[in-house]
Formats: structure tokens, C-alpha cells, sequence
């Protein structure tokens, strides 16, 4: 028995601070709307200032685009020379290459002839068996 006894009259209390609650909360809605109504200077001012920060915010945003866009063309470009210039180089390497193993062929030739030369007692063995044993 020790719970609270609400009457009618407390309920009618609550239900007045909130009334009164949500008319202070209508009032100053309504005091802004009044006091924008009756000042259209302030309306032009705001509404300026807020179009001026949101162009100043897309413009940023769309140097940042351009920035990164320019940065993947001079990407793209430098990749695009160097491969250019991987294959123009390429050309002269592969040449001296190609050179390099011929004269290291010739050389080897060379040597085994003069080797062949300089020592006329070693002979190769004869192969008795259609030249395979």
C-alpha cells in the first residue's frame, strides 16, 4: 500500500506543464518566423551567405577532382614514355647481345682450333663402328 496515489488533479497538473512546455517551444517558433517575416534584409543576407558557402564548398571539392584527375593524366603519361623508351632502348641491347653471343661462339671455335693446333699428338680416336663407337 505504499504506492503513490495520483489523482485526477495531479494528472491535470502534469498535462499543464507540459501545455505549457510546448506553447514557450510554439512561441518562439513563431517569434522566428515574425521576426523573418519582418526582416527581409536579414533573409537576402542569410541566403547569401549560405549560397557564397556552398559554392566556396563545391569549388573546393571539384579543384580536388581536378587536382587527382591531373595527377593520374602525368601518371599515365610518364608510364606511356617509359614504356616508349624501354622499347627504344631494347633494340640497341638486344642487338649487343645478339652480337656478343656470336663472338663468344666464334671465340670458343677459335680456341679449340688453335688448341688443336699447339698439341699435334693428341688425336681424336677413331670410331670403328660407323662412327659411333
Amino acid at each position: 500500500m505504499s504506492e503513490p496515489f495520483n489523482t485526477e488533479a495531479e494528472k491535470y497538473e502534469h498535462q499543464g506543464i507540459r501545455n505549457q512546455m510546448e506553447k514557450k517551444t510554439l512561441c518562439i517558433t513563431e517569434r522566428i518566423k515574425n521576426e523573418v517575416r519582418n526582416n527581409p534584409v536579414g533573409v537576402l543576407l542569410g541566403s547569401a551567405v549560405i549560397s557564397l558557402l556552398t559554392g566556396y564548398f563545391l569549388s573546393r571539392r571539384r579543384e580536388a577532382q581536378r587536382r587527382t584527375e591531373w595527377a593520374d593524366t602525368i601518371f599515365r603519361q610518364v608510364k606511356e614514355w617509359v614504356n616508349e623508351g624501354g622499347r627504344k632502348a631494347s633494340g640497341p641491347i638486344s642487338a649487343g647481345v645478339d652480337y656478343a653471343l656470336a663472338a663468344a661462339k666464334e671465340a670458343s671455335s677459335k680456341g679449340a682450333e688453335y688448341g688443336r693446333r699447339l698439341n699435334p699428338f693428341k688425336r681424336e680416336s677413331q670410331r670403328w663402328f660407323f662412327g659411333m663407337f
